[in-house]
């Protein structure tokens, strides 16, 4: 008999995310959020932990703000190509009548593109470990999904 991924269980501040991600977002990015948090919490003890989280976590936000352009005047569902990354987030802030200068926001921009330095490889090192800044990522980003 296997191990049961459905068994895990989340609590708190991850929990409240888990639920929001299906009830609003979807179940892809909902399943992605418990991948994260189950390795996060050590579940899955894996050499490449930083590099899969990240990665769950850049397709995470990216599946919020493609569900924030339905909803936002002067957006189009489909990615925006001129726009950068963070002028995409403004609109999607204005349109949700969030200041930029929430600590939310400001949290969101600092991170926008900051996603690929944790999640790709570096040359042929071995794999990042979690360290001090990789946690405060980690707490940023659910700050931001909150």
């Amino acid at each position: 008999m296997g191990f049961n991924f459905e068994d895990i269980k989340l609590f708190g501040k991850e929990k409240e995310i888990y639920e929001k991600f299906a009830k609003l977002v979807g179940p892809g990015p909902a399943a992605f959020w418990k991948d994260t948090c189950m390795i996060m919490q050590e579940f899955l003890k894996l050499q490449s932990s930083i590099h899969i989280v990240s990665h769950l976590l850049r397709e995470i936000e990216s599946a919020i703000r493609s569900v924030l352009q339905t909803v936002t005047e002067g957006l189009k569902y489909k990615k925006l190509e001129k726009e950068s990354k963070k002028e995409e987030i403004k609109i999607i802030l204005r349109a949700l009548d969030i200041k930029e200068d929430d600590p939310i926001s400001q949290k969101w921009f600092f991170h926008a593109d900051k996603f690929h330095k944790f999640t790709h490889r570096d040359a042929l090192n071995q794999p990042r470990q979690i360290d001090e800044e990789f946690q405060d990522f980690w707490n940023d980003i659910v700050d931001i999904f909150i």
